[in-house]
């Protein structure tokens, strides 16, 4: 098996933008399986083009980041962590000269990456594929 960190939540989220700029928000969560913060790669499919932003979200608050030049504010709220679960209210803004744009305003409860309930259920298929060829 890879060292990888797990993903734990991919999700596609539409947007349109000022009736101009329509696209998806990709939203991919991985689980280090060690403490409470998660790298969270965000990547915007437009009409216009494509660009990610790769943060780490481990709490309440804003992070300002840039992508096809513009600055977006991305606002986590509600934040809750534990062993099983993580949750938390996010939201994206993209800021256009004097205007802006929400491009994400979601809920998310994701179940966290358990490796021994995976390696659990991998023997228990094995078994059951070894015990099915048998027969």
């Amino acid at each position: 098996m890879s060292d990888a960190i797990p993903v734990i939540h991919k999700e596609d989220v539409p947007f349109s933008c000022f009736g101009m700029i329509n696209g998806t928000v990709d939203v991919i969560v991985s689980d280090p399986q060690t403490g409470c913060t998660f790298p969270v790669l965000l990547i915007a499919h437009t009409n216009l083009g494509s660009g990610s932003i790769p943060i780490n979200i481990s709490g309440n608050g804003t992070i300002h980041k840039k992508i096809f030049g513009f600055d977006v504010d991305i606002t986590v709220s509600n934040w809750h962590c534990d062993q099983s679960t993580v949750s938390c209210h996010v939201k994206a803004v993209v800021k256009v000269v004097l205007a802006s744009c929400q491009v994400l305003d979601k809920d998310f409860t994701i179940p966290r990456h358990n490796s021994e309930t995976l390696a659990a259920a991998i023997a228990d298929l094995h078994t059951r594929l070894e015990a099915s060829s048998a027969s």
